[in-house]
């Protein structure tokens, strides 16, 4: 058993159990809102206040090198003296220590409400963890996707396809170990060349064609001062276009978006 393994398809719900069950609370993504719950608690999340102020994130548990563990919702705002109850419920050693820390917290502190506590770093947890995140944020922008959920055909379809098909975000980084490589991906950037969930296209997004896309980074850069000394290697472009942008592999989210 693992946190991946007890993700179901419950209703127009996507399900993932906590894991511990003990230590750590049910996810619940549905069109209506997002529900957190342990055995004794509930805290409903708004889609309005996803990744707002005063509002809410799929997030890490802990953050350690090389990588953040863990899974977990941060909440901010209002969100956190109502979930208090919720937060208590949990009991993983690290809330425990945050619980006894809570006198001394501010306001602005975000309090993390864990999903799964997992010490040891593992790759599935963290596409997993990606994966649910970058779906929030596209039920997030508007009601027509979240309405989708209520098909029971999708929402078994997006289980399947998370589960064996998770993907952890992409840094879309500007820095190359070479100076043209730097610049060309700052061109990529400024004519729009990226992809907008955490760095991953979404199926039924608009893909620029291959020479299109290279044409606009190879005149952003013959016009750009910072790479007027460079020596403009049109295959080295070519190659950070296909792997940077055309080849990105996209979010498994094909039953919700086509």
């Amino acid at each position: 058993m693992s946190w991946l393994g007890g993700m179901r398809a419950g209703g127009p719900e996507i399900v993932v159990p906590g894991y511990p069950v003990r230590d750590c609370a049910d996810l619940r993504i549905g069109p209506d809102m997002v529900v957190l719950s342990t055995a004794a608690a509930t805290t409903d999340l708004a889609w309005s206040d996803h990744r707002a102020v005063n509002g809410w994130r799929i997030t890490y548990l802990k953050r350690e090198r090389p990588s953040p563990r863990g899974a977990a919702v941060a909440v901010t705002g209002t969100y956190v003296p109502a979930s208090e109850p919720l937060w208590r419920s949990t009991r993983s050693w690290r809330n425990r220590l945050k619980q006894a820390m809570a006198p001394f917290a501010t306001a602005e502190t975000p309090r993390t409400i864990p999903l799964t506590n997992i010490g040891r770093v593992m790759t599935d947890i963290i596409a997993t963890r990606d994966t649910l995140e970058a779906l929030c944020v596209v039920l997030a922008s508007g009601p027509a996707l979240r309405d989708r959920l209520r098909e029971a055909d999708v929402t078994s379809q997006l289980v399947a396809a998370i589960v064996t098909g998770a993907l952890p975000q992409r840094n879309e980084t500007q820095v190359g170990a070479r100076r043209l490589t730097t610049e060309t991906l700052t061109a990529m950037h400024a004519v729009g060349l990226r992809h907008g969930v955490m760095g991953r296209p979404v199926p039924g997004d608009t893909i620029v064609p291959a020479d299109e896309a290279v044409e606009q980074v190879m005149a952003h850069l013959e016009h750009s001062p910072y790479a007027a000394a460079l020596d403009i290697d049109r295959a080295h472009v070519i190659d950070l276009v296909q792997r940077h942008y055309l080849d990105v592999e996209p979010w498994p989210f094909s039953a919700l978006t086509i």
